[in-house]
């Protein structure tokens, strides 16, 4: 009965269907300019000790930030590191490494304090964070019970190394399905994933907006502003997703996305 309603509204929205902004999928070349971060950010930054703790979607974004000092000249001073089991981050640096299991979230909470804790590493560092990969939050995933097991770990983390500065990620998103058969794809079967890393992502802001730095990767994935913004809406709520522009396989970045989540994540770390 479903598939037959959903055949038979298709004419009716069809003209929304391929009104979608950025789900188009058509190229959008990286033409943002760095020059809105300063010389002064860049050096600030250059100066600092962070870890940045990720899976797929950050070696994307560390990628990104490699092609842009390759570019501009300026971020060079930044040195880029991958940690290993001998890496000594005594000096200042972006040191980065694989953080926790792809599908198990609360082993990425885990992974991060316990890196901090070997040898006191939180006592060494000026700034921390790490992300959640799309894959940990799915359309069965308990938000609130994720959300609340990330507070405890952060609060755990202040109370250990009360000087670490900790950066929030948000967590990225995936290709909303499009076009005729994304249309029918959604009225059998809501993109329940996609609404709940919504979800976390407001939690995540709610919490922490004004008192910690927040790194909207989330927002780098789905757009920049008015008109320009990948969403979707269920049950009367806009909900974002990523750009079909920005990837080439509905979850990780090609080059102007990972150029623009890049980009966020230095804009955010410079303005430490």
């Amino acid at each position: 009965m479903r598939s037959r309603l959903a055949f038979a509204l298709l004419p009716l929205f069809l003209p929304l269907v391929w009104g979608c902004d950025l789900q188009s999928g058509k190229s959008v070349k990286a033409v943002q300019a760095l020059d809105d971060i300063s010389d002064k950010a860049i050096e600030s930054f250059s100066r600092k000790t962070i870890f940045f703790g990720h899976a797929s979607v950050g070696q994307n974004i560390v990628q990104g930030m490699k092609e842009i000092a390759e570019t501009d000249p300026r971020f060079k001073k930044i040195r880029i590191v991958e940690v290993d089991e001998t890496t000594d981050m005594k000096e200042p640096g972006f040191y980065h490494a694989v953080n926790g299991r792809n599908g198990y979230p609360k082993t990425k909470c885990n992974a991060f304090i316990n890196l901090l804790l070997k040898n006191r590493m939180g006592d060494q560092l000026d700034v921390g964070l790490f992300k959640f990969c799309y894959v940990d939050i799915e359309r069965d995933s308990n938000v609130q019970e994720l959300f609340d097991y990330y507070v405890t770990t952060i609060g755990d983390v202040k109370k250990e190394f009360p000087k670490l500065k900790i950066v929030h990620v948000t967590v990225p998103l995936y290709v909303h399905p499009s076009g005729v058969k994304g249309f029918v794809k959604n009225l059998l079967r809501p993109d329940m994933a996609n609404i709940k890393r919504n979800r976390f992502n407001d939690l995540l802001k709610s919490r922490y907006s004004g008192t910690d730095p927040i790194y909207d990767l989330a927002r780098a994935e789905y757009g920049t502003g008015p008109g320009e913004t990948a969403r979707f809406t269920h049950d009367g709520k806009v909900y974002h997703s990523l750009a079909e522009a920005y990837t080439d396989d509905g979850g990780h970045l090609n080059e102007t996305g990972r150029f623009l989540a890049a980009k966020e994540l230095i804009r955010t770390l410079s303005g430490i």
